[in-house]
């Protein structure tokens, strides 16, 4: 029977439709005007000059209260309203564990089992959403998922692994057909948790994986309807219950009709639930604000990202959890009241170090003098005996944004973003520093570092790499600062500088970094709009996250983390571009019209790649000859001469950003050496473009677009 099951999976799964690369509705809902204004014609050009339980209650927004069946398996089964039977070894009330999991929340181990839910759950008409929330610790998917199959001739609906176990798929039967979609598990972390939905509204088939449109196609007409048994972890062929599930099934749910975009968000536990679903954009934005100074921590499996945001000119923040940076859940942190003379401000979480002395994560924030809270979760906070741990010097005019850093057993040392009181905004900045030997008892010690000639700092923090120590700030430059940074031999200096000096440029605003094993990630907010003549604005999207890693010679330099590229490269993220050849020569740079061409001396020598993107990745390998002055990128929209430019000058020795009229968004200094290759990354995002060079170098730019 299993031999039968492998027959005809492969004949019948050969005619998989193609996964959609992206969806424009959520696009064109947020930039308006007539369709896809976002949509570019790309160019490559190497230039010469131009180089769930049913039984407790449910929020009104929860679409689980609505459905034709809803289990939540932590608790195990008894008692549900929807009566279900295990099979095979189950066990319940397990804490989940893994990249991805919510450990708030209790799940089911399964071994070789499933859930059997009778034969009465089929669902007719033309409209169908299944959930289903599991892990395959090893990242194995052959089994069944949810399902009420059969046969390919008489299944109602079928969410299954394929039997190599690489693929996810979602198959259906109506009155006018059968389509069968999947994607390979390869595109995932394939052992974290994954939340998986099916859906078909009566003009297309989709599955989600997650908060991403993995796979559609179009499909009319009713389900077919059948005498099978609902199965959860496996399904059945011919009359034989076959595939059960080996991994942790924490909750599933069935509705007969098609869920909308809120309600999907709502499944996946995303900010809020009238975010854009699954057409958001992959840099993060909360749908109701921007994100603005984010402190990253590793915690509990995931990573934190606590941040702030602005509501009509007041402070507040927010958490976001993510397992990857593609996928995230949002909360609020809490505190305690307090009373007079203690205050509390709204940035109370912002940044913390766990506390040895009372198992317990300290938070340390303030702006005048710096004030200590307690949780045990990160998430439930109150003030922490004494509340001040260190009083305002009174010798600035600002004293915030205090990050600390154990150096030692019984040691912390701690930084802080200072303005001198009798320097103007742009040059009076300094970073301060005081010492700790047990996180309530601090020793103010004045400027650890104050260059005379600096804006204020914003979100200062020092770190150890190898034997080095690093002070990165991101310095007022008319507005929030690029990622700069100093090296010195101990953490109190004297502090020296490379050329580059950046990790990044000035729309990577406030970036902070955590240890990630010898490395670090580092990650800032990118401006929701391109600089202008009113200057920057406060607040935006997350930019990708960032690998730091250190030199021989001590110098820094940053990448994207090979895992985030494998997740985000695909035709379901990011279509890889693929150039036509090899182009060599000198080139000239012309303007033909409306549109931007290179020509070299035996006529038109431009790639013109197929296809409009609204986001894309592409690479590019040169090297630069004798005389070359620029080479890149230009992106064109629609072919209207509206371009931009990802390109490397060499005469100056920078990697650049800019746009047709020649404005410069974004700069970095770099080496361009002549007659060495050298490698350009591009990814885009609608208005946003970030790009590698040489896997060394990361720029990040807002274009006007």
């Amino acid at each position: 029977m299993n031999f039968h099951r492998s027959i005809e999976s492969n004949a019948a799964r050969a005619r998989v439709a193609t996964p959609e690369p992206y969806s424009q509705s959520g696009l064109r809902a947020r930039l308006g005007g007539g369709g896809r204004i976002a949509a570019w014609w790309l160019f490559a050009l190497c230039l010469a000059l131009v180089g769930l339980g049913t039984a407790g209650a449910l929020a009104q927004s929860d679409p689980r209260a609505s459905a034709l069946a809803a289990w939540y398996f932590g608790d195990g089964i008894a008692g549900e309203t929807n009566p279900i039977t295990a099979n095979g070894s189950v066990v319940y009330n397990i804490t989940p564990t893994g990249l991805g999991a919510r450990p708030e929340r209790k799940t089911a181990q399964l071994t070789s089992g499933y859930f059997h839910a009778g034969t009465n759950l089929g669902v007719a008409g033309n409209q169908i959403t299944v959930f289903l929330r599991a892990r395959v610790p090893n990242g194995n998917w052959s089994c069944g998922l949810f399902a009420k199959r059969g046969s390919l001739a008489t299944l109602n609906y079928n969410l299954f692994g394929s039997v190599d176990g690489t693929q996810i798929g979602w198959e259906l039967r109506t009155s006018n057909g059968f389509v069968s979609l999947t994607f390979p598990v390869s595109k995932l972390d394939a052992g974290a948790w994954h939340n998986l939905v099916g859906r078909y509204d009566g003009t297309n088939a989709q599955l989600f994986c997650n908060d991403r449109l993995m796979a559609s196609a179009p499909l009319t007409g009713n389900l077919v309807q059948n005498t099978e048994p609902t199965l959860i972890g496996a399904e059945t062929d011919g009359g034989a219950i076959v595939r059960p599930f080996t991994g942790f099934i924490e909750e599933a749910a069935l509705w007969n009709r098609a869920l909308d975009a809120a309600e999907l968000a709502y499944l996946n536990a995303l900010s809020a639930t009238n975010e854009a679903y699954p057409d958001r954009l992959l840099h993060y934005r909360h749908p109701d604000h921007d994100i603005g100074d984010p402190h990253i921590r590793w915690f509990n499996g995931r990573w934190s990202v606590i941040y702030l945001y602005l509501i009509t000119n007041e402070f507040f923040q927010a958490e976001l959890l993510t397992p990857n940076f593609l996928h995230w859940s949002w909360r609020v942190p809490t505190h305690a009241p307090v009373t007079h003379p203690d205050i509390l401000k709204s940035w109370f979480a912002i940044e913390s170090v766990w506390d040895p002395y009372l198992s317990k994560w300290r938070s340390i924030w303030g702006y005048y003098g710096m004030r200590s809270s307690l949780s045990a979760d990160r998430f439930q906070w109150y003030a922490a005996s004494p509340h001040v741990v260190l009083p305002d010097p009174s010798s600035y005019r600002r004293f915030s944004d205090p990050a600390i850093t154990q150096v030692g057993t019984n040691a912390w040392q701690m930084v802080i973003t200072m303005a001198k009181t009798n320097l103007p905004w742009e040059t009076g900045g300094s970073i301060g520093y005081a010492t700790s030997s047990n996180l309530t008892q601090w020793t103010f010690h004045g400027d650890l570092y104050f260059p005379g000639n600096r804006g204020v700092p914003e979100v200062p923090t020092l770190f150890q790499m190898g034997n080095k120590w690093y002070l990165l700030a991101s310095w007022y430059e008319g507005g929030v600062g690029r990622p700069t940074y100093q090296m010195a031999n101990a953490p109190t200096g004297p502090w020296s500088e490379f050329t580059p000096n950046s990790l990044d440029g000035k729309d990577v605003c406030a970036a902070t970094s955590e240890a990630w094993g010898t490395n670090r990630l580092l990650i800032g907010w990118i401006p929701l709009y391109a600089w202008n003549n009113s200057g920057q604005h406060w607040g935006g999207h997350l930019c990708f996250p960032r690998e730091i890693f250190q030199l021989t010679n001590g110098a820094l330099r940053s990448r994207f983390p090979a895992e985030f590229l494998d997740r985000i490269r695909g035709p379901q993220l990011f279509p890889a571009v693929r150039l036509p050849g090899t182009k060599s020569g000198n080139w000239a740079y012309y303007n033909q019209g409306a549109q931007m061409d290179c020509f070299s001396a035996t006529g038109q020598n431009r790639t013109i790649l197929p296809g409009l993107f609204d986001r894309f990745m592409a690479d590019m390998t040169f090297t630069p000859q004798t005389g070359t002055r620029r080479v890149g990128w230009l992106v064109d929209w629609q072919e209207t001469g509206d371009f931009f430019e990802v390109g490397l000058n060499q005469t100056n020795q920078t990697l650049f950003i800019r746009t047709a009229g020649g404005t410069v968004h974004s700069d970095l200094a770099v080496p361009v050496t002549l007659n060495t290759a050298h490698r350009l990354q591009l990814i885009v995002e609608e208005d946003i473009v970030e790009v590698v060079y040489d896997d060394q170098f990361t720029l990040a730019a807002r274009i006007p677009k």
